[in-house]
């Protein structure tokens, strides 16, 4: 399954992007817009998971924000140096 990307340039919307017909439109004026908790969000859009509006408040348990929000707090976890990974390889 193949999933359409366009863009789109708008100040005055709440939207950072949004999804029709299997597409993803991200909104080229938002600093949020492709981030990836955004990515997450949308696509979850695109297999069929909906809220209400374009506002968090009230949406903060639908799939797509919870998703969202999963991949965004994962991705802020400070990855590990590569020095620690080679010094665990000598631990007993």
């Amino acid at each position: 399954r193949s999933i359409r990307v366009g863009f789109y340039s708008r100040w005055f919307t709440r939207a950072i992007a949004y999804e029709s017909n299997g597409a993803v439109y991200f909104n080229t004026r938002k600093s949020e817009a492709g981030s990836p908790g955004n990515i997450a969000h949308e696509v979850m859009h695109t297999i069929g998971y909906e809220h209400d509006g374009n506002a968090a408040a009230g949406n903060e348990n639908t799939v797509p924000y919870v998703i969202g929000n999963i991949v965004d707090a994962w991705l802020a976890q400070p990855a590990p140096s590569m020095l620690s990974k080679v010094l665990g390889l000598f631990k007993k």
